[in-house]
């Protein structure tokens, strides 16, 4: 999930991210967490979620859910992807970015390349093999 390009939150990288998560035991410590690490004050985040801060301070506190559509906005917002990373972990995957089809493609003919050099390689002991 590409994050905001204009927030003021620290930003941690995934290792960093990965590590918190597998000391977290439930959904609601990963989300302080996301909270926690991204070094915003409660007023920033609440009020760019459109939330007072009493249901802030609540779902923070485990006490309220926020709205599921808020749930990778509180992750762009802070500059992390802690909960998300804890329920991909929990379920025994991993998170990472999707490839654009630029990409995929550049991979693909990556393999190729790699594919054609082994062969090629393959040919080049064989024609040295047979010249003795």
């Amino acid at each position: 999930m590409p994050l905001g390009k204009a927030n003021r939150a620290t930003v941690l990288t995934v290792e960093t991210q990965e590590e918190i998560v597998r000391g977290l035991r439930s959904r609601k410590q990963a989300l302080k967490r996301c909270f926690d690490e991204s070094n915003l004050d409660a007023k920033e985040v609440y009020s760019r979620l459109g939330v007072d801060q009493s249901q802030f301070s609540k779902i923070l506190a485990g006490k309220a859910f926020p709205d599921p559509d808020h749930y990778f906005e509180i992750m762009e917002i802070c500059g992390n992807e802690i909960p998300a990373r804890y329920d991909a972990y929990h379920l025994g995957c991993e998170l990472k970015p999707l490839l654009s089809s630029v990409e995929e493609e550049n991979a693909d003919l990556r393999r190729q390349l790699a594919e054609q050099q082994r062969e090629i390689e393959i040919i080049k002991r064989f024609v040295s093999e047979t010249q003795r």
